[in-house]
């Protein structure tokens, strides 16, 4: 009687054991899991956070057009000028 009572405890009680093991076990994947994903989505947000910083108003594109957009100027001048001096040919007796 006793010593087959005590293996039934004793069985019962691993029992218990195996199944908290498990258990610890399933939350340390899930912990790892929630880990991993936290870790992808910080890189995620570090690239949308470069992004946002390019595309801002003292971004790259900004300083791009800045930098572009006074020669763009010079050029329509240039072509207005041009465009000018022939219709004010056109409209001079004496040009021909």
């Amino acid at each position: 009687g006793t010593v087959s009572y005590e293996l039934t405890d004793l069985h019962g009680k691993l029992l218990n054991l195996s199944g908290k093991l498990k258990m610890a076990e399933k939350s340390r994947q899930d912990a790892n899991d929630g880990i991993n994903r936290l870790k992808e989505l910080e890189q995620q947000y570090q690239g949308y956070e470069y992004y946002q910083k390019a595309v801002q108003r003292d971004g790259v594109p900004y300083h791009l057009i800045s930098q572009a957009l006074p020669q763009i100027e010079s050029e329509i001048n240039n072509i207005l000028k041009f465009r000018m001096a022939i219709i004010n040919n056109e409209n001079d007796p004496n040009s021909i």
